[in-house]
């Protein structure tokens, strides 16, 4: 009778994950804007600055021009179309850049300093002095 309440515990659960799978599914083919994934996408947001609560400044990339948008509360204004982008060049790979060789010396360590040790002087040390007498009897 235990295991009758496993299996069906074990069975809801795969219920439920197989119909949070479809909805996940079923989400991403109707969000829009996202048709194109991977390497085949042609729009890029590059970045996005803040210029105040309301209005923002955004950097568009799609093929190999860049847009900038200023976007707002009263609409949105293209404030500059078509900027070329830069194609970067490729870093040149470690082994084909010659390194410099050059002869690796030990630092020499320092000798740690010690401080001479004073001894206090003799008039220096807070002991009661017998040969006076004490002044507080009178």
């Amino acid at each position: 009778m235990d295991w009758e309440i496993y299996v069906q515990a074990g069975a809801a659960l795969a219920a439920v994950l197989l119909l949070l799978l479809a909805l996940s599914f079923l989400f991403r083919k109707t969000q829009p804007g996202m048709v194109a994934r991977g390497k085949s996408r042609r729009l890029q947001l590059v970045e996005v600055l803040a210029l105040d609560p309301q209005r923002r400044l955004v950097l568009l990339r799609r093929d190999n021009a860049e847009h900038l948008v200023l976007t707002g509360p009263q609409g949105d204004v293209v404030v500059e179309a078509g900027i070329a982008v830069a194609t970067p060049q490729a870093a040149p790979l470690e082994r084909d850049v010659p390194v410099a060789r050059r002869e690796v010396r030990p630092v020499p360590r320092a000798e740690p300093r010690v401080e001479p040790r004073v001894e206090p002087r003799a008039e220096a040390r807070l002991e009661p002095r017998l040969d006076r007498p004490d002044r507080s009897e009178g």
